[in-house]
């Protein structure tokens, strides 16, 4: 009965990530967490990076094959998340590939979901929202 229960657990689990994005993270630097009430505020591709700003690393979010939220909105929320876990209070995309596009590089890659690339920012004076 035990082993049947750890395999229903196991199994439980294996879904459950399944359906997440993959999400790679490449920091420079880490500073202490941020807690939810801190918002994350989002720089666009055409937005410029503030110069009194500390980059703190890179962090991508991508189709893990079986991601079931995938849409853009989607996938930033995830990157905010994970900038608040290293102390960033803003992100910046510095690449989006939408859905079906070409993969860098890979060939053709085709897949149903957004994939974006961030930069995690440390902005001086931003405030809780």
């Amino acid at each position: 009965m035990k082993e049947k229960f750890i395999l229903i657990v196991f199994i439980f689990v294996i879904i459950l990530s399944a359906c997440s994005p993959r999400i790679s993270k490449q920091l420079y630097k880490s500073l202490p967490p941020l807690d939810l009430t801190n918002d994350v505020k989002v720089l666009s591709l055409t937005d410029s990076i503030p110069v009194i700003s500390a980059q703190l690393g890179t962090i991508k979010v991508e189709d893990s094959g079986m991601t079931t939220k995938c849409k853009y909105e989607d996938f930033i929320e995830v990157a905010k998340i994970e900038a608040r876990k290293a102390g960033g209070n803003a992100i910046k995309v510095i690449e989006h590939i939408p859905p079906h596009a070409e993969r860098h590089g890979l060939g053709f890659y085709y897949s149903n979901c957004h994939q974006i690339t961030v930069m995690v920012l440390k902005i001086p004076g931003l405030t809780k929202k």
